[in-house]
């Protein structure tokens, strides 16, 4: 599964998608697109464009716009991001009990493999970069 969260305008968010089908296709997997309405467009995906077939689309809550890193230099900078996050009904800080629900030798194991299938899709542009690599 490929996970994109397209940002920038509508120009920078059409190209990821676009470069994120031809990923899915290449790799013979899903993809989902998370949506941000933002200040950089504030628009929801389905006033711009129709559902894409076997594209799952997400929007992504708009409180999530305003969330502060939790890791701060200053006491006040903590304790700042810790009103506002809390305010907003997220804790952003990743603690010791998160690291402990992470299975990583299945995470690192199912990254080896996207890794490979990557690699594996891309080898025909591989020849084609070397072969124009002669010419600089």
């Amino acid at each position: 599964m490929i996970y994109l969260e397209p940002t920038g305008g509508l120009a920078n968010r059409i190209r990821v998608i676009a470069s994120g089908i031809w990923l899915k296709q290449k790799l013979n997997t899903g993809l989902t697109v998370v949506w941000n309405e933002n200040y950089e467009l504030r628009c929801p995906y389905h006033e711009l464009f129709e559902p894409i077939e076997d594209i799952i689309m997400i929007t992504k809550p708009p409180k999530f716009n305003y969330i502060t890193r939790s890791q701060q230099h200053t006491f006040s900078g903590k304790v700042k991001a810790w009103i506002k996050n809390t305010s907003l009904g997220v804790n952003y800080c990743l603690t010791d009990e998160d690291y402990e629900k992470v299975d990583f030798t299945r995470s690192l194991k199912n990254t080896r493999t996207s890794i490979l299938k990557l690699a594996n899709a891309l080898q025909p542009i591989i020849p084609t970069i070397s072969f124009l690599n002669l010419f600089q």
